[in-house]
């Protein structure tokens, strides 16, 4: 007989990350109680995150974030606290999940993948096992759409762009972007929360599953956020037009 747990979370997840190799973990908490993410609202969250570090410094985060040519674009203005949620759910102990005793958790609610870290660091048969069973939709994002090797989650997660020329770059490979501005852009549809005033939130909308349409949204957040938002403006200005390629940058 399968022993019930109490807890809300449970790791679906730990091995090598599919960026680097480096051992990494899958955590899933708020599956059977509230979430109380302003924006995304009731959704369970996703995190990925090292298992055999803490997430707090960035030189630790390269399975997760990756590295070099592969690192994530805005690492280094990264607008996620890494001390608050993320090194809590680190730091805590969840059980695994069983699914002859916790498939039923994951379809009641919304899910949301990459609450921490990308998701493409998980296999992708992992997410598969997940989302058969999200019958209430999921939304994610994906900072490694400029990588072939990534291009089959385009179907399920959105590209996470911060250019109109990433947006056409991503469109172009076939994916639905998800583009934070510091100005609306137009032709581009507004992210639903921005547009209510922040009534109908994630869980009710559904539009970033990567099989809509291109949506924009104002740089928003925490100060922590609005200061990286700040430094990454100021480092595209340096940029040349096309937006982020991955490896060294060309000057003006």
């Amino acid at each position: 007989m399968i022993k019930p747990v109490t807890s809300s979370g449970r790791i679906f997840y730990r091995g090598p990350s599919m960026l680097d190799g480096s051992p990494v973990r899958l955590t899933a908490t708020c599956l059977d109680r509230p979430s109380n993410n302003r924006k995304t609202g009731d959704c369970s969250q996703f995190w990925i995150l090292p298992d055999d570090v803490s997430p707090l410094l960035r030189d630790d985060r390269h399975g997760i974030c990756g590295s070099g040519e592969t690192e994530c674009p805005i690492a280094a203005c990264c607008y996620l606290n890494w001390g608050q949620a993320p090194a809590q759910v680190w730091k805590t102990e969840y059980p695994d999940y069983v699914p002859a005793r916790d498939r039923h958790l994951l379809s009641w609610k919304k899910h949301r993948y990459g609450a921490a870290g990308d998701p493409a660091a998980i296999p992708a048969a992992i997410w598969r096992a997940i989302r058969t069973q999200a019958t209430q939709g999921w939304l994610g994002y994906t900072q490694f759409w400029r990588l072939g090797r990534f291009w089959h989650l385009r179907s399920w997660l959105m590209a996470s762009c911060n250019t109109m020329a990433e947006v056409k770059q991503a469109e172009s490979k076939g994916w639905k972007a998800y583009v934070a501005v510091p100005e609306p852009l137009p032709g581009l549809l507004a992210c639903p929360y921005e547009t209510s005033q922040g009534r109908i939130k994630c869980a009710q909308c559904g539009l970033c599953d990567g099989q809509n349409r291109t949506i924009q949204i104002t740089q928003h957040g925490s100060p922590i956020a609005r200061s990286a938002w700040a430094k990454l403006r100021h480092k595209q200005a340096r940029r040349v037009p096309e937006g982020f390629h991955p490896g060294p940058t060309k000057p003006r």
